[in-house]
């Protein structure tokens, strides 16, 4: 969302050094980017993903000769998804002298930074927000995201189910506070193109949602949305559903297309089926390039049925 405006701000403050460092001396041939990861809270199962990916184009970009000569530093810190948290890690990147910040953490804690940025002048990218209120007004001048907008998933999930002759849903989802944003804000557009049969929701460590999905099951919706941050809440989402309601389409929010390496721990089958939502397009040819560098680092990507 508004991403070349995006490039556009950063460059015009990356390249303005560090006139926007509010504490502490910087090298003149170094840039800082802060980066806030949430690395041990309810989003690390995407943030961590988002975090190393900044990190291989950081080494990527300074193996290069950096940015206009000068190599970049990434000054790091975690704010566990917390919202509360958030507004003192930004001041701490801050006044580490970061030119530009990079939010891989949840929805919630993502709108408590867009104050901070505004009041900095610093211009923040949301590499896996979802929440069109980041980008949008008010005090959004410095706030950009990457992802798709809510609004064009629910489009693209109501013309599938036009499409498939689906006219009811029901949503599973885990109970964080970045979940919980994203059903609330998706729902009534979900609702002018299929009916919402139920909403059942557990806690992102639960080990048993036996109890959630039959509830959910006994609605007899058409197709069942998950909507989870990913990891471990995801796949036992997938593999309860494939046991209680096999014949049941799936649809997903794009954490478990982002998240390969947890493929391997579902059930035999219980990913078959199951459409989930994903940013990137094969046919574009900045995605086959970014897929060349990124395997020349980590090698092949792997698959759902777990080869490579």
């Amino acid at each position: 969302m508004r991403l070349g405006k995006a490039i556009a701000v950063c460059a015009a403050v990356v390249l303005g050094a560090s006139a926007c460092a509010s504490a502490g001396v910087i090298p003149e041939d170094t840039i800082v980017i802060g980066l806030d990861e949430d690395s041990t809270g309810p989003g690390a199962s995407y943030s961590t993903i988002a975090g190393k990916t900044v990190r291989m184009t950081v080494d990527l970009i300074n193996q290069a000769g950096g940015i206009n000569g000068k190599q970049v530093e990434l000054v790091v810190e975690n704010d566990e998804s917390s919202p509360t948290k958030t507004p003192s890690i930004i001041r701490k990147l801050v006044d580490h002298g970061s030119s530009a910040v990079i939010l891989a953490t949840g929805s919630g804690s993502v709108l408590q930074a867009k104050s901070i940025l505004q009041q900095s002048k610093i211009p923040a990218i949301a590499p896996v927000v979802l929440s069109d209120a980041f980008a949008s007004a008010p005090d959004n001048d410095y706030s950009f995201m990457i992802p798709n907008s809510l609004k064009q998933y629910a489009q693209v999930y109501c013309g599938a189910f036009e499409k498939m002759g689906y006219k009811s849903l029901g949503i599973l989802g885990d109970a964080s506070a970045s979940i919980d944003g994203i059903i609330k804000t998706l729902r009534p557009a979900l609702e002018k193109c299929a009916r919402v049969t139920g909403v059942e929701k557990a806690p992102v460590d639960a080990a048993d949602i036996t109890a959630q999905v039959s509830r959910l099951a006994e609605t007899e919706p058409d197709a069942i949305l998950v909507a989870s941050i990913g990891g471990h809440f995801e796949i036992l989402a997938h593999n309860t559903l494939s046991k209680i309601t096999p014949q049941t389409q799936r649809f997903s929010l794009a954490s478990i297309g982002n998240q390969p390496a947890s493929w391997a721990l579902a059930d035999p089958k219980a990913l078959s089926g199951m459409v989930y939502m994903g940013s990137l397009s094969e046919n574009n040819p900045r995605t086959a390039e970014l897929r060349r560098k990124v395997q020349a680092v980590k090698g092949p990507e792997p698959r759902s049925d777990g080869r490579s």
